[in-house]
């Protein structure tokens, strides 16, 4: 969202309210009806307090994109995932630990989210108060369906978004077959105003976790409007929730709960809203390659970072560890090698990308052709004998440290989604085509081959070049394992790998691990909390 200097100043005091500790709080501080700034006096104002649960939402408390629960969720399930092989190890950041799944153990990446989500939350429940007081009983209609619902529409949303992906760091992952009364997250639904609620921090079980996900998101839907309207400030069209992230958002948790009907209506209804085309852009590469003031327009996408905000004052990383996945970082003018991982062989051969599992594997002429083999690259191996920092090397990853995982001639492929403009790179979160691909698992999932290839085609078209393969090859049926490579080719190194196995209870394979696959229900395929939360909460 656009900066401004005095969102600016009400986020650093409202930081300064939430880090105060327990022990040192105040009657007085529990007495205030509204953050320690000016009074909240107009409809407008609202804006200063949505501010922060989006910042902190996608750029974490101190704007560095570190920590952010969602990209770190979603880098975690990457390592984890059966879709990657280690090409190098960084201890700095527990790589190790988090592909060789070792939930058991403090992995500092992992912990270091929490108490940024929970700041959240609190920033979310604030607001969600404070609007339910009724503070404006003047306002006009328009204001209130404009802005004050609106607002509280998004912090519904952010809300859900944060517990979604707490859920899917440190709950066990959802059965809908079982019970579901692992009790690991303390559910707050109000703003610590007293001392009283401020203490209560006994979990709740994973159950009623997800029903509250599940009844924000639908509230949210509710409440956000489609798109940004005159009589609403400027700020709402940039990177901000709508309705229809709303019931992208609902859709997934649904298909955690395995409430598949449900979820492909939200689904088809984000596609089909005659009122808002989310039609796919025809070109796909230039959604990775914005970094305009503006932000991104294209209606392919639903929910975006805006980093391309000309008043950000510094970004160290757009977010967090995308650097780890990326053909390089951070300068695109600059190469630099890459830090950790790439695809597992396996899954570059089941897709056919890669012609076979040796070390003589080429890509594919199919896969050459398919305008998505841009957003990827493709080393022909390591060679330390290569300068670092050579931006005339485009085929050897450098540095000794790669030697012991991929040799000279061993052919791997990348993400090259990232750091592909000058800074900063606005960055899709949610895209229609993510959309379409889960209507199409869905429906492979129940059986309706045919049904799940309509979907599924619309996506392979738009990525089928005819100048070099001719006219475009539709499937009369798709099963799911066409689904699951239309995925890995569309998102990989993007969207949640793990949630969407997990979604159609599918068995996350070893990739080279040297372990079975992880079969549903997953058992202790979760992180432990940190503990300093551990040693704080309530005893049942």
């Amino acid at each position: 969202m656009k900066a401004k200097n005095i969102f600016r100043i009400f986020i650093y005091l409202l930081m300064g309210i939430m880090l105060v500790p327990l022990n040192s709080c105040k009657e007085e501080f529990f007495e205030l009806d509204s953050p320690p700034i000016s009074e909240i006096k107009t409809v407008g104002d609202l804006e200063l307090l949505i501010n922060y649960p989006y910042k902190n939402t996608f750029l974490s408390s101190n704007g560095s994109g570190e920590y952010v629960i969602s990209s770190m969720t979603h880098f975690v399930h990457l390592m984890m995932s059966d879709m990657v092989r280690v090409i190098n190890v960084n201890s700095g950041f527990s790589t190790g630990q988090l592909y060789n799944r070792q939930t058991d153990q403090l992995v500092p990446q992992v912990t270091n989210t929490y108490a940024n989500a929970y700041n959240t939350i609190s920033a979310c429940n604030y607001i969600i108060d404070f609007i339910e007081k009724q503070p404006f009983p003047n306002a006009s209609a328009e204001q209130v369906t404009k802005n004050i619902n609106r607002v509280k529409g998004e912090a519904l949303f952010l809300r859900a978004f944060t517990y979604f992906y707490l859920a899917q760091l440190f709950c066990p992952p959802y059965d809908p077959s079982g019970s579901n009364d692992t009790e690991t997250l303390v559910l707050r639904l109000k703003f610590a105003d007293d001392l009283n609620t401020a203490m209560n921090n006994s979990p709740v079980p994973t159950s009623a976790i997800y029903a509250q996900i599940e009844t924000d998101f639908k509230q949210a839907k509710e409440l956000l409007p489609l798109e940004w309207a005159t009589g609403m400030p400027e700020a709402y069209k940039f990177g901000r929730a709508t309705r229809h992230a709303a019931m992208f958002y609902l859709a997934r948790t649904l298909l955690h709960k395995g409430n598949y009907t449900e979820a492909l209506t939200e689904l088809e209804s984000i596609v089909n809203d005659p009122l808002k085309s989310r039609k796919l852009s025809a070109n796909l590469v230039s959604l990775f390659e914005n970094n305009n003031v503006n932000g991104i327009g294209d209606p392919e996408v639903i929910l975006y970072g805006f980093y391309g905000d000309p008043l950000r004052a510094s970004l160290r990383h757009q977010v967090q560890f995308h650097y780890f996945y990326n053909k390089t970082f951070s300068d695109p003018s600059l190469f630099r090698t890459p830090w950790v991982v790439s695809f597992d062989n396996s899954v570059l051969f089941k897709c056919k990308i890669m012609d076979r599992l040796d070390t003589d594997r080429q890509l594919t002429t199919e896969w050459t052709r398919d305008k998505r083999s841009k957003l990827y690259y493709s080393w022909k191996g390591a060679d330390p004998s290569l300068s670092l920092k050579n931006p005339a090397n485009k085929e050897y990853i450098t540095g000794e440290a790669f030697v012991p995982y991929i040799g000279k001639k061993d052919a791997i492929l990348m993400g090259d989604k990232y750091f592909r403009v000058p800074k900063y790179q606005n960055i899709p979160f949610v895209r229609s085509a993510e959309v379409y691909i889960l209507i199409a698992a869905i429906k492979a999932y129940q059986n309706d081959g045919a049904g799940a290839a309509v979907s599924l085609n619309l996506v392979r078209k738009r990525s089928w070049d005819e100048t070099l393969s001719g006219p475009f090859v539709p499937l009369a049926s798709a099963t799911f394992e066409d689904v699951d490579c239309e995925w890995i080719k569309e998102l990989a190194f993007e969207s949640d790998r793990i949630s969407f196995l997990q979604m159609f209870r599918k068995p996350i394979g070893p990739a080279e691990r040297q372990t079975a696959p992880v079969e549903a229900p997953y058992p202790n395929f979760y992180w432990r909390l940190p503990l300093s939360e551990t040693d704080f909460n309530s005893p049942k």
